[in-house]
């Protein structure tokens, strides 16, 4: 039987290992020197020896060397004493390598996982029996050769425990130890065992992935270190890389933000500014996966020290029991975290507000938050995103505005420029115009408002709305307002002295068919914001407090993403509160005070349209950002109409008198006027020709006759002729 110094080169003592790998090598030339002493006591045929023989096959000799002896005078199993001295000798030649190998920079795997973990000697020759058997086929034989039997391609449990006992000092050691559920190494190392078989002795033990080629000394290739965003999270990241090293305990901290990939990005960036590694989970994935998988990453995390992030799904509206599965899903993960990765910060985010989570009060998270970028940081994203992604704005695009007009997150304002570039490769555009933008902006709204609003294709401009120019001029001073809320709001210290926000409020009123749906849209066009028409019907309810969980839920959809939002027939809601006479009066003018304030505390643009002036709140009146008159056109005004509703591909006939039209029906509206050249051009469609004034004449007498409006021959003039049909 060879001993200690057949087996290392005592002259390496305290001379450094090469690679970390070598670390390995000489641990498994132990194994080698323990399980060869196995085998040769097992193939010596002295009767006086017994040995430790739980989980594995007992030959006949051993047997009838058992049972030859009483059983009071039966000796404890062998351990051998000249063995576990050479394995002593093994552990601190190496331990002596190590030391000087870390002096000079070379990490030692087996020595990491040993300190890291706390592994006493048993639980760390299990993991190192268990590598074995994958680093080299030999030990498959030698193990079978051990058990009598064929363990097949894995360690069996019975084998582990009889090359334990053999040379350990201390009586008693079990393999149920060390392959304790709950315990380290099926946490992180070890993978399932077979629950069919008869006893945890005939179990096979498996190492898993990760740990394997972390053993190797590979472990590198799959750790993430790089670096995101170089802007806008700098604050963030310094602070969060400051407050990475705690010790004692677990600390786990909630981050607020309406966008979990920002969240993603400042902490790679705090992990770069920290050369450390960055561990993202899923928390539902991570949940619902296979256990040797979380295995893996538990151990990845708890080896690798680094920033560790959860991100949790949001909860569905109306889907209880998967609500009832997230929340699960996410206090059983801060739970297992926490107790595998002692003394590490934990950090979760996935909402703008922190979810309910029924943790022990020693886990209670801190809450941070990571707000959007504010006007001045967007304007230095969107202008670094498009010099980054090679794109060319057209004049009519001012980025400044855009950064402005929307709150978007670091995350998104990279998407969107991403998507901007692969739309004008594909379309093969060399420059980024007006309108891909806003298509794409556009798409970026998410919001959901159900059955309370829906969208509206803003289709019009300023150019297709008549109206005064001082009217149209209070109108784009809105939109300025809404443009430069940031620039200006921030850096003359506006924003800091507004209670309720930066809210512009918009008041159309005047006749049905004056054009303040079409504005509506003009002004969703010119900030390149989407626009939602509320559906007031849908907003009351006869049943106490819905009304204001309505309301409620419409701001909250539209401060996700900054909307247009369009309240026609605005009396409707914003009607004066009257005198308390009953109950009915009591919640009716709560709703009104409610709906007041939730407009107000909007940070972004509602428009409100109404026929009745006089029924609006005196108390909203000072709420108001502009009132705009919406009046029936005048003449110069109709004639512009008459002339430039219609699009000037139709071919129009040189008899229609835009002159007379203009000035004798004084008593239509724009709204009007669209209405009855659309139908004289549909008949003059019909008929494959140009349109005349004959088709103008019936469509204006149908207008007439559809507005209940008595028909006058006289006011048609000349022209009465061609009312028939």
């Amino acid at each position: 039987m060879y001993n200690f110094e057949d087996y290392f080169d005592i002259k390496k003592k305290k001379k450094p290992y090469e690679t970390p790998c070598d670390d390995l090598k000489d641990h498994l030339q132990a194994l080698d020197m323990l399980i060869e002493a196995f085998m040769f006591f097992k193939a010596e045929k002295t009767d006086e020896r017994r040995f430790h023989a739980r989980g594995i096959e007992v030959g006949e000799r051993e047997i009838a060397s058992y049972i030859a002896a009483p059983p009071l005078e039966r000796p404890e199993e062998l351990r051998a004493v000249n063995v576990a001295k050479d394995m002593k000798k093994a552990l601190e030649h190496i331990r002596s390598r190590e030391d000087e190998s870390i002096k000079k920079g070379i990490k030692m795997p087996v020595r990491n996982i040993a300190d890291e973990f706390s592994l006493d000697v048993a639980e760390l020759f299990v993991i190192l029996m268990a590598a074995a058997l994958r680093y080299d086929l030999k030990y498959l034989r030698m193990y079978n050769y051990i058990a009598d039997i064929d363990t097949g391609a894995s360690l069996n449990a019975g084998v582990a425990d009889a090359l334990l006992n053999f040379f350990l000092s201390l009586p008693g050691t079990k393999i149920e130890d060390c392959l304790d559920p709950a315990g380290k190494l099926c946490t992180f190392f070890l993978l399932g065992t077979d629950t069919d078989q008869a006893t945890k002795l005939k179990q096979h033990i498996r190492l898993n992935d990760e740990a394997y080629y972390y053993l190797l000394g590979t472990e590198e290739d799959a750790i993430e270190r790089k670096q995101a965003a170089d802007i806008f999270f700098e604050d963030f990241s310094k602070e969060a890389a400051k407050t990475q090293k705690v010790e004692g305990g677990v600390h786990i901290r909630y981050i607020e933000s309406s966008d979990k990939e920002d969240v993603e990005y400042a902490l790679r960036n705090a992990a770069a500014i920290e050369g450390c590694p960055f561990h993202k989970l899923k928390v539902l994935e991570f949940y619902e996966a296979e256990k040797h998988s979380r295995q893996s990453r538990l151990f990845k995390m708890r080896i690798c020290p680094g920033f560790v992030l959860l991100i949790h799904e949001l909860p569905a509206r109306e889907d209880e029991r998967y609500n009832r599965k997230l929340k699960a899903a996410l206090e059983t993960t801060v739970k297992l975290l926490a107790n595998a990765l002692p003394g590490r910060v934990i950090h979760i985010c996935g909402s703008s507000r922190i979810p309910f989570m029924d943790l022990p009060y020693d886990m209670a998270p801190a809450l941070l938050k990571l707000p959007l970028p504010n006007a001045g940081e967007r304007i230095k994203i969107w202008h670094k995103a498009v010099k980054d992604m090679g794109l060319v704005p057209e004049d009519d695009i001012d980025i400044d505005d855009i950064a402005d007009c929307h709150a978007l997150s670091y995350s998104a304002i990279m998407r969107l420029c991403r998507q901007a570039k692969e739309s004008l490769f594909a379309e093969q555009k060399e420059t980024l115009g007006r309108e891909m933008l806003q298509e794409l902006l556009f798409k970026l709204d998410t919001s959901d408002f159900e059955h309370l609003a829906t969208e509206v294709e803003a289709r019009y401009t300023w150019e297709d709305i008549y109206i005064e120019d001082s009217q149209k001029k209070r109108l784009k001073a809105a939109c300025d307002r809404y443009r430069l809320r940031g620039r200006v709001g921030d850096k003359w210290g506006i924003n800091k002295k507004n209670a309720y926000g930066n809210a512009v409020i918009l008041l159309m009123y005047g006749p049905p068919g004056t054009g303040k749906t079409m504005a509506a849209q003009a002004i969703a066009n010119e900030v390149m914001t989407p626009l939602y028409r509320v559906d007031v019907s849908q907003i009351f309810s006869k049943y106490i407090g819905e009304t204001q969980k309505n309301l409620s839920r419409i701001f909250d959809e539209a401060a996700r993403r900054s909307v247009v939002l369009f309240f026609d027939e605005a009396d409707a809601l914003f009607t004066r509160r009257t005198e308390i006479k009953d109950s009915h009066d009591k919640y009716a003018n709560s709703d009104t005070s409610f709906l007041l304030q939730k407009v107000e505390e909007y940070n972004g643009i509602s428009i409100l349209a109404t026929n009745n002036f006089q029924s609006f709140d005196p108390a909203f009146m000072r709420r108001l950002s502009y009132v705009v008159r919406f009046e029936r056109p005048d003449e110069n005004t109709r004639l512009a109409m008459w002339k430039n509703m219609l699009p000037a591909a139709v071919p129009m006939n040189k008899d229609i008198d835009f002159d007379f039209l203009a000035e004798n029906f004084k008593e239509l509206t724009g709204s009007n006027i669209k209405s009855i050249l659309l139908a004289a051009a549909y008949m003059a469609g019909a008929e494959g020709r140009d349109v005349r004034m004959k088709d103008i004449i019936l469509a204006t007498r149908y207008e007439y006759e559809k507005t209940g409006r008595l028909i006058d021959s006289d006011e048609f003039g000349q022209y009465a002729i061609y009312m028939q049909e």
